[in-house]
């Protein structure tokens, strides 16, 4: 199997919702252009691109088959030139729900740990940030460490002070982890 650059191209721009849908993966609507998988919440679609937030990983259709699928490049290419037509676009698509069993949109945090020990040498060891700094945001209530998993919690706030979003930052220095908290804007 060999392809040309354009066959290439039209492999890498096929559009990956239909792609999922066809192959049969379970979507769920979590914004207003944005979608998540079912088995993978942390796996976020939007805009023809995708990104697997716990893992760092992303891009194009033809990189959802290479990189989240396993297969070859080539391989790869063959299914998505050879699906072209073969989609089936009236697969429902569930609302992404924190909690699956009812609809809900709000920002739901992890509770806070009664030390930040792993926070302080997470961000002054590891990532070299200024202890003054971090205690000035511990203090202006912007970030604080996880009790369950220990991650590091960076909140996002509007206008007028209320958390709207919730980032989720590994604190171990042999494995990373990025995630967003179920609700975040």
């Amino acid at each position: 199997m060999f392809y040309n650059t354009d066959q290439i191209e039209k492999a890498r721009s096929m559009d990956l919702l239909s792609y999922l849908q066809s192959s049969g993966y379970k979507l769920l609507k979590s914004g207003k252009n944005e979608y998540r998988l079912e088995e993978h919440d942390s796996l976020v679609i939007s805009n023809n691109r995708w990104h697997w937030c716990s893992r760092n990983i992303g891009g194009n259709t033809l990189d959802f088959l290479v990189k989240y699928e396993g297969k070859e490049f080539m391989k790869a290419v063959d299914i998505l030139l050879s699906t072209v037509n073969n989609y089936k676009n009236d697969i429902p698509i569930k609302t992404y729900t924190a909690n699956k069993d009812k609809i809900t949109n709000e920002l739901k945090l992890p509770e806070k740990n009664n030390n930040y020990r792993r926070l302080f040498a997470y961000l002054i060891k590891s990532r070299c940030l200024d202890q003054e700094i971090i205690v000035d945001m511990v203090k202006e209530k912007i970030i604080y460490e996880s009790k369950d998993t220990h991650n590091v919690v960076f909140l996002g706030k509007d206008k007028e002070g209320n958390i709207k979003h919730a980032a989720l930052r590994g604190t171990l220095s042999d494995k990373s982890y990025k995630g967003d908290c179920p609700g975040s804007d």
